[in-house]
């Protein structure tokens, strides 16, 4: 068995649970999400998020980086998925050399401002 990490929500998110969720929790078509883990940042979870989407055009993940050893020393940082994209605003540079490389099928970078 691999030692890559999981994401086990994702088998709990039924669509009915995202539909309920926007009817009642959310006038926006949005949900946030903040990841304490650069693992968690791996192409297959994020593939895995955006496979959520399939069914709601117009929704979008928001994934912000808060990994808590450096939370004060990086800046802002994260990911927008959509069905159709991954907007990547990852800086990179921050973080560990084996995560530096993590590239998404398809993603478009934003500029660093």
């Amino acid at each position: 068995m691999s030692n890559l990490p999981k994401i086990h929500v994702l088998a709990a998110v039924t669509p009915a649970a995202l539909s309920r969720y926007r009817q009642t929790l959310a006038p926006d078509p949005q949900l946030k999400l903040s990841i304490g883990k650069v693992e968690l940042l791996l192409p297959h979870l994020i593939k895995g998020l955006q496979g959520l989407l399939k069914d709601y055009p117009g929704w979008e993940i928001v994934v912000a980086v808060a990994v808590k050893d450096h939370f004060y020393e990086w800046p802002e940082m994260g990911l927008t998925i959509r069905a159709n994209e991954i907007i990547d605003g990852l800086q990179r540079q921050y973080f560990p050399k084996e995560f530096q490389s993590i590239e998404y099928e398809g993603s478009r970078r934003v500029p660093v401002v």
